[in-house]
């Protein structure tokens, strides 16, 4: 069996990063080492944050062409924050002027807690809204030039663009609560976020964020949703590192074993906090240490970890074979369980006739009829080379190995 281990280019990534956030010894970067730590940020959504710890390697060791391609690049990710910092002055004014309460929720909230925000890479702007204000506030959007977008799930959010950059996401709920008992108890627990929210007020930006306990507990809903879907980047890792170093022990334990436990998600809490402390330079945490003692955690788990989080790259952006991987991981409830690939994978085929085919859900003896259909359908695909470059056997047994990780978190089990 092969012996897991990090590549070197991912050790020195992390290592930057450490250096980065916390000030840990830098690294010795080598010539041959700089374009694929570069290319590795990027797709792990971290280019700021890397590029400005290594300019002076880079400078140093390359050409003034090549030099200049990666400053330009860096350039680039500097602007488009500071057009989204604008983008959220812009959505603060608009909503304080209508007197509708909000708060942003994942961007900005999460750059909040970086020494300097502006290296905290940043995509659309997120916002919470009560679902009373949803008509109003889609007008007003409207109103300076948004156009709604179509969406996979209008239920949570409706997107808005302006040209070609600008995208705003109006929420009313938040991503990745699962559909089962601790769903509701977290929903009931979120109900206050918006009027609990604070101020968030720098040089370049000013909006409304939600609190420390609710950002963490948004960022956990996050991360754990992103994770066991599509995949997270070493963005995500970055979020969690920065918000939980700002915690002292006893403050982090006593804000939220308690709830954490009721959710579920405790054990997260404290699988995340270990990774960030043994690869993003955290300080050492008792009460995420604790985790090591059961079983399940060894240093072995903890690798692989990382390693899956570096082999997905930002939402997946690594690979392909991610959102495939999907419906052999996850559950009715959209959460991870410990029933194998192969029995979930049969009720999620059962889901999916159910979903094509309306007579069958009414008809279940008919359901032998609806595999022969979906079963055609796939022989189809294949035939017409749609699915060439997907490796199915591979694909499943990387769907087993990530199961088998996330399993062991309990996610959403009280």
């Amino acid at each position: 069996m092969k012996k897991l281990r990090l590549s070197s280019i991912d050790e020195t990534l992390l290592e930057i990063l450490a250096y980065a956030l916390f000030g840990n010894q830098k690294p010795l970067i080598y010539l041959e080492q700089i374009e694929p730590l570069l290319r590795e940020a990027r797709l792990q959504s971290v280019y700021p944050l890397v590029y400005s710890s290594m300019e002076k390697d880079i400078k140093e060791k390359l050409d003034s062409s090549e030099y200049a391609k990666y400053d330009k690049l860096y350039l680039k990710y500097i602007m488009s924050c500071a057009q989204n910092f604008e983008e959220h002055n812009e959505l603060d004014g608009v909503l304080q002027e209508a007197q509708i309460p909000y708060c942003v929720i994942k961007g900005v909230a999460s750059a909040a807690y970086y020494t300097q925000p502006f290296l905290r890479s940043v995509g659309d702007v997120d916002f919470l809204i009560k679902h009373v204000h949803k008509e109003d506030v889609s007008a007003l959007i409207k109103k300076i030039g948004f156009e709604a977008k179509k969406t996979d799930n209008d239920e949570v959010h409706v997107a808005f663009s302006r040209g070609d950059y600008s995208i705003w996401e109006m929420h009313y709920s938040i991503n990745g609560i699962p559909e089962n008992d601790v769903g509701e108890l977290i929903r009931e627990d979120l109900e206050n976020i918006i009027y609990t929210s604070n101020e968030f007020k720098s040089v370049d930006v000013k909006c409304s964020v939600p609190n420390k306990y609710y950002h963490g507990l948004i960022l956990l809903l996050h991360t754990a949703s992103h994770l066991t879907h599509e995949g997270i980047g070493l963005r995500h890792l970055c979020d969690w590192a920065v918000y939980v170093n700002s915690f002292e022990d006893n403050e982090f334990e006593s804000m939220f074993k308690e709830k954490l436990t009721s959710y579920g998600l405790w054990t997260f809490a404290q699988i995340l906090t270990e990774l960030c402390v043994r690869y993003l330079g955290v300080k050492p945490k008792c009460w995420s240490s604790e985790i090591i003692k059961h079983g399940d955690f060894s240093c072995e788990v903890f690798l692989s970890l990382i390693l899956d989080v570096l082999s997905a790259g930002n939402f997946g952006k690594k690979d392909v074979n991610r959102y495939r991987e999907i419906k052999y991981i996850h559950n009715s409830a959209g959460t991870v369980d410990k029933k194998g690939i192969f029995l979930q994978a049969y009720r999620n085929l059962n889901r999916k006739v159910f979903d094509n085919h309306k007579i069958i859900n009414r008809v279940k003896i008919l359901l032998p009829i609806g595999w022969m259909i979906e079963g055609i359908k796939y022989i189809n695909l294949l035939l017409k080379n749609d699915r060439k470059n997907i490796r199915t056997i591979s694909m499943i047994s990387q769907a087993s190995k990530r199961k088998r990780i996330y399993s062991k978190m309990n996610l959403f089990q009280n």
